[in-house]
């Protein structure tokens, strides 16, 4: 799998997420089954609400912000491990680090994707997470 754009720099990433952003976003990530439908649901906006963004093209900031935060964990996590694949296994099993929860599931919060960036970054400095 091919890795994750970088972000924009913060102040124009900030206007883009205020903005709303374009459900092309979401659709790469479904399209490159980086992420699935019950976990944008879960993390994002209901299934309704997807589809309503599908056909409008644009999320709410809310739901930008959220999806953003997902971005994030995703591409710390590809950065982390090198590779998708391994990004992909860790962030959907269950690790002690996170109480024994899944990473990505934490992601439905800012404190739960702030604890996983914590866990990523002790794993990427060698230390035991």
């Amino acid at each position: 799998m091919m890795q994750l754009a970088e972000p924009a720099p913060p102040l124009a990433r900030h206007f883009e997420i205020a903005e709303g952003l374009n459900w092309a976003v979401l659709q790469d990530l479904l399209d490159r089954g980086l992420i699935a439908v019950d976990e944008a649901e879960a993390l994002i906006a209901p299934r309704r609400t997807l589809m309503r963004r599908k056909r409008s093209g644009r999320f709410t900031s809310g739901e930008s912000d959220r999806l953003a935060r997902v971005l994030d964990i995703l591409r710390l996590a590809e950065r982390t491990f090198g590779e998708s694949v391994k990004a992909h296994r860790w962030l959907r099993a269950p690790n002690g680090a996170t109480g024994g929860h899944r990473p990505l599931d934490l992601c439905s919060t800012g404190e739960g994707g702030r604890l996983v960036e914590t866990v990523l970054g002790r794993l990427a400095h060698g230390v035991y997470a």
